[in-house]
């Protein structure tokens, strides 16, 4: 779902994934007023997520592979220019206690990502997808045509 929160220093558009009938998860608008902060939010460290983002014209799109996510528990925010995406990758094997790992290059658990976009974007308008392991995030880019005049003062 899509929730759109006020906070004191502008606003703050949250997007939450919720699957669909064939496999895909999307986002759809739903208003709401508060942040929900989850139990893992705190409790654990966290991976940190690696990302591509594509100007692509009118759009920005953001990719990020996350094998093992639960759809359910992603959340991205925009909030200015920063684009947030948390969620929990989990495990498909169970560990008993005596398992001994002999390579760990994979993350299992919670993580998360904060990058600020290059360019001002439209976060009541952002969209959503996350299909065969990758979340594919799309912000229209706000036109700016305006410049600023800057005056060099020479001493």
């Amino acid at each position: 779902m899509f929730r759109r929160q006020s906070s004191t220093d502008g606003d703050l558009f949250a997007l939450t994934m919720k699957p669909v009938n064939d496999g895909l998860a999307f986002l759809a608008p739903e208003p709401t007023q508060t942040y929900e902060t989850r139990e893992w939010d705190t409790q654990q460290e966290e991976g940190q997520l690696s990302v591509d983002v594509i100007d692509a014209g009118k759009e920005l799109r953001i990719l990020a592979p996350m094998a093992g996510a639960i759809a359910e528990r992603l959340e991205v925010y925009i909030h200015h220019d920063l684009l947030t995406i948390r969620g929990v990758r989990q495990s498909p094997v169970e560990f008993d206690p005596g398992d001994a790992s002999v390579y760990s290059e994979c993350f299992w658990g919670p993580f998360s990502r904060t990058i600020v976009l290059p360019v001002e974007v439209y976060g009541d308008q952002a969209r959503a997808e996350f299909k065969h392991g990758v979340l594919v995030v799309r912000v229209p880019k706000r036109q700016s045509d305006t410049s600023v005049p800057i005056t060099i003062v020479d001493e």
